[in-house]
């Protein structure tokens, strides 16, 4: 008799132990060709560069009624990059995430350690999931969940010499839902950077449309940075839907700071092909970016086409003191999404882009080279334990 209880008993354990913790993860292959992009226009005789890097995630999460914690061991490669008969002389696994959170009291819960920040659409705070080895902050983060979210976050690195970190960082950021809109408000300063703006999204004549404003100044300077944008999407039918937006970030002048978006996801912004604010055209001449895409859905295939025309905020001038227009070209961003089936997602991203003589005094190349990206990615998500 006492047999059948303690196994079920055992049983009972094992299944409330398991209820507590999940396992997940991530297997993630892109094979990229470039030809240009990011830093610098092809030229004429430039040949296409083909590489193909992996993700590889293992997540786990533990939860109970007063905490939860999360660990995301996470290894990034480029293929071919070690031998076949590697020793294991380079280290490529990391430790993306490693973060508890512990409930105070009703609505207000402390957060600590590696975490990741997603913030609105991303475009001051974000993961950069794009980008295979993503980002992630060692910080410290108080939580309130209530009539309103509240997250104040802070991170403090003494002498810090680590490249693209900080020494100090802190930000407050603020959501509130109403029945037709959405707000939120963001303070966050990043060593003497002060960036200080918000976001209001909302539908109008089932129009949807998101509005973003961002000032930003050096702790104890006269000049300041912005950033204005407006971006929304019209439903035509089931499978077609209408996408507009432009934005406007200052650029270095006389009187302004050209604007940097922080830790924004920026490859989300601006073009597929990365020529801006991706590890590159910062304290530069600012963007005008204009754009609209069309989406088509039949089944479960989803295809997408954006359209962007950019411009320069500030004057182009070179060194003998030659003046440019502002005009930095356009691009075409083509996307193919495919969900195979639970957690195997197929996406295929092509871009092209037609430059300018202004985007070439600015990036050096080649007004004859072809400048495109395509990329094939497979996203496989497995759960192991639920």
């Amino acid at each position: 008799m006492k047999k059948p209880i303690l196994t079920a008993l055992m049983l009972f354990g094992a299944t409330y132990m398991y209820a507590q913790f999940s396992m997940d993860g991530e297997l993630r292959p892109r094979t990229e060709m470039r030809t240009g992009t990011k830093n610098s226009l092809s030229n004429a005789d430039d040949e296409s560069v083909i590489s193909t890097t992996q993700r590889t995630r293992l997540n786990m999460n533990y939860k109970t009624d007063v905490y939860s914690m999360k660990v995301s061991l996470q290894d990034v490669r480029t293929w071919g990059s070690k031998s076949t008969m590697d020793k294991g002389s380079e280290n490529f696994l990391d430790l993306h995430e490693a973060w508890a959170e512990v409930n105070l009291m009703n609505n207000i819960s402390l957060k600590g350690g590696r975490q990741e920040v997603n913030l609105d659409d991303q475009r001051i705070m974000g993961a950069v999931g794009w980008a295979q080895q993503a980002r992630s902050h060692d910080m410290g983060l108080l939580k309130y969940n209530g009539s309103f979210t509240a997250h104040l976050g802070f991170a403090f690195n003494q002498d810090n010499t680590v490249g693209g970190s900080y020494e100090t960082m802190n930000y407050l950021w603020m959501h509130k839902d109403f029945n037709m809109f959405k707000v939120s408000a963001l303070r966050l300063r990043k060593d003497d950077l002060v960036t200080l703006g918000g976001r209001i999204s909302g539908e109008v004549n089932s129009v949807k449309v998101n509005l973003n404003y961002y000032t930003q100044e050096i702790d104890g300077g006269d000049l300041g940075a912005s950033l204005v944008g407006i971006d929304g999407g019209y439903k035509i039918s089931d499978k077609v839907n209408l996408g507009f937006g432009y934005e406007i970030q200052s650029g270095k002048d006389a009187e302004n700071l050209a604007f940097n978006p922080v830790f924004g996801t920026n490859h989300k912004f601006n073009g597929h092909m990365d020529y801006f604010y991706v590890g590159n055209h910062g304290n530069s001449v600012g963007l005008d970016d204009k754009f609209f895409s069309i989406g088509y859905k039949m089944d479960k295939l989803k295809f997408k086409m954006t359209y962007h025309i950019f411009n320069a905020v500030s004057e182009i001038q070179n060194e003998n003191g030659d003046i440019f227009d502002g005009d930095l070209g356009t691009e075409i961003d083509l996307a193919l999404i495919y969900p195979f089936a639970e957690g195997v997602t197929f996406s295929l991203i092509h871009a092209i882009y037609s430059p300018t003589e202004s985007m070439q005094e600015l990036r050096g190349g080649d007004l004859d080279g072809t400048n495109s990206y395509s990329y094939f990615e497979v996203s496989i998500k497995p759960k192991f334990l639920n």
